[in-house]
């Protein structure tokens, strides 16, 4: 009926342009009537006019039918068993009666990966300290308990999928200093807050990463007591300690790090920072074996779809924190540019680090996302999914979701960068005659991507 509407108001326009036409020859004494006016402009106005005239020609009923089919539709939504979670008990429910209309319309999905994708629930896996990797899957695990009074509860936190014979061993040996110092950044270096319950420690943080790390620090002999603002009480394989908090380097997602500058009992200062590997291994005093060693770990965590952090301090001078103190003073009270200011300072304090290891972490696919995202993708829905992870886990994490598959044809940055420069020179050298280069061949013999396979681009937030 819509299409009979808009048929019959274009023949009419037609007409009525004709009609305008003839009517302007036959009176031309009227001509100053219509010197702003054509008859196709007249054409044009008259086919809106007759659509709105005969738009009563679609019954009100039709609105009334279209209606009660999306009730129905939303009742099928509803009583949908394949879109059912038993596990809460809790059915699909279609607050819209044109959600099913309106879902229809979707071409694209922008998700996040940590939560959405993944159960948020981080589990310790594996670490790396000092050219040495420990964890799950290396071989050295135990089941039993062991001597010198570490007992399985010691390793028993839910969160702590992590057991390995040789560093239960040596941490509670504490021969190793980096070992020492690894473990102490785990449990001094973080914004947990902790309450006791009982005879038990209850951890509430804000990021799931940061309680795994401390739970593991617990689990092996280096246990997070309690803070104030300016002390960290920590007992370390037994001895209480308690550590001077000097200055708290906050994260921030330009940063990608955190350190605590505290004062030992000895009264030594100390860095401990932990962040992303990129902006870590780019601050350290020295690159030898370990180092090179460390970088490797990473990539082959990231391969296992782990998240990664490393670590890393050094020790402050009392004349370098006494400088360094005052100019973070005034830098604190600035009214102006307060933020710059303090991550200068910051960044300056943070250089020739000595790397300590790296830290790696799990966050289990929620169940059901690959699938789901198959059927997004039969769909023809494009999905386009963001994460603060390395760029090899984020490929990994999107074979294991199934967003990358073995057909597709991958796009990373390099191959990315190298398109758009030829097809910008390409473009350059065509403007003139106004084409653009769509097909056939790239500058410089590079074929274009197949228009006929799947295509996925891997790119980082700089990139785009």
């Amino acid at each position: 009926i819509f299409l009979v509407l808009l048929a019959t108001s274009l023949c009419l326009a037609v007409a009525s342009g004709f009609w305008a036409k003839t009517f302007q020859e036959k009176h031309s004494y009227l001509s100053a009537l219509y010197k702003h006016t054509t008859p196709a402009q007249q054409a044009f106005f008259n086919f809106w006019g007759f659509t709105i005239l005969l738009s009563i020609i679609i019954p009100m009923s039709m609105y009334i039918t279209f209606e009660f089919i999306y009730l129905v539709n939303s009742f099928f939504i509803n009583w949908d068993l394949e879109m059912y979670y038993p596990a809460k008990d809790i059915p699909a429910q279609a607050r819209s009666t044109s959600l099913n209309d309106q879902l229809g319309q979707i071409e694209y999905i922008f998700s996040d990966k940590t939560g959405t994708l993944t159960q948020n629930v981080m589990t310790f896996k594996k670490c790396c300290i000092n050219g040495t990797i420990y964890g799950t899957g290396t071989g050295r695990e135990k089941k039993q308990p062991l001597g010198s009074g570490l007992t399985r509860s010691h390793y028993g936190e839910k969160k702590l999928d992590f057991c390995d014979l040789m560093l239960l061993e040596a941490a509670w040996r504490d021969n190793d200093p980096v070992l020492r110092e690894f473990l102490r950044l785990l449990a001094l270096c973080h914004t947990v807050m902790v309450e006791e319950k009982g005879d038990q420690l209850v951890y509430q943080a804000a990021s799931p990463d940061e309680e795994a790390l401390v739970l593991a620090a617990k689990n092996l002999g280096y246990v997070f007591l309690s803070r104030t603002q300016d002390t960290i009480t920590i007992s370390e394989l037994g001895v209480r300690r308690t550590y001077e908090v000097l200055a708290m380097l906050d994260f921030n997602s330009d940063r990608k790090r955190m350190s605590v500058l505290v004062r030992d009992p000895q009264g030594t200062i100390r860095l401990y920072t932990k962040g992303a590997d990129t902006v870590i291994l780019e601050r350290l005093q020295r690159r030898g074996p370990s180092e090179t060693f460390t970088e490797r770990a990473l990539d082959r965590f990231a391969e296992e779809t782990l998240r990664t952090l490393c670590l890393a301090s050094k020790e402050v001078s009392e004349a370098e924190y006494s400088t360094w103190s005052r100019r973070h003073h005034q830098a604190s009270i600035l009214l102006q540019d307060r933020a710059r200011e303090l991550d200068k300072l910051y960044e300056e304090l943070e250089q020739d680090l000595q790397l300590l290891g790296a830290t790696a972490i799990e966050d289990k696919l929620q169940d059901g996302v690959p699938e789901t995202i198959q059927l997004l993708k039969l769909g023809n829905i494009k999905v386009w999914v963001l994460t603060g992870d390395k760029q090899e886990t984020a490929l990994n994490v999107g074979y294991a979701c199934k967003l990358l598959t073995e057909d597709m044809e991958i796009l990373e940055e390099k191959e990315i960068s190298e398109i758009l420069k030829d097809y910008w020179v390409s473009n350059n050298n065509l403007s003139g005659s106004g084409e653009v280069l769509c097909s056939g061949h790239l500058p410089q013999q590079r074929p274009e991507p197949s228009r006929h396979k799947k295509r996925a681009l891997i790119i980082s937030g700089d990139l785009l």
